[in-house]
């Protein structure tokens, strides 16, 4: 499922790693979006609400295959998304 990103308000960060380009975007309500875009998986969203995290630096990770996407807050996983196409591909 593809997330929504929010509008422009809150903080934005946007990196290019290899092929692939990632967005990053905290909202003023502390939410956590991250939209992920490369040629061979095109754009996939995820996102996890932040409102617990204390004002203090927390380490932020992303880890991506063509299958699957996994968001990481201090080295926890708290959100995952499976390549839509292939989980149609099972079906």
């Amino acid at each position: 499922m593809r997330v929504q990103l929010p509008p422009l308000a809150g903080k934005r960060w946007k990196y290019l790693v290899g092929d692939a380009q990632i967005k990053i975007i905290k909202t003023p309500d502390m939410k956590l979006y991250v939209e992920h875009y490369h040629p061979l998986t095109y754009i996939r969203s995820i996102s996890h609400d932040i409102t617990d995290l204390a004002e203090k630096d927390h380490h932020i990770a992303l880890t991506w295959t063509p299958k699957e996407m996994i968001l990481y807050v201090d080295g926890e996983p708290v959100a995952k998304i499976a390549n839509e196409i292939e989980a149609l591909a099972h079906i």
